[in-house]
């Protein structure tokens, strides 16, 4: 996702600060799960959860990226996590 600022300038993004979570979507309480987050590649963001962090159910992630002091939010999408065949 291309970072711009309000001018729809592309942004240099290398020396920002990626985060990422997931949301439980649905049930009790909003179970919130932080990521462990880096920039690749292309400036793409790479997660990753820790193993058995989330939970069978539907997940709602984010990205970010903290620029200057400022988060912004990069993506928004949802997940299901299935049970393991086997």
């Amino acid at each position: 996702v291309p970072v711009v600022d309000e001018a729809g300038s592309a942004l240099d993004i290398s020396a920002g600060s990626p985060t990422a979570s997931a949301e439980k979507v649905g049930g009790v309480g909003g179970q919130l799960v932080n990521a462990s987050a880096s920039l690749g590649d292309s400036y793409t963001i790479h997660a990753a959860f820790a193993a058995d962090a989330l939970s069978v159910g539907r997940w709602r992630v984010q990205t970010w990226l903290e620029l200057g002091g400022e988060p912004q939010m990069l993506d928004q999408f949802e997940i299901r996590v299935q049970e393991a065949n086997g």
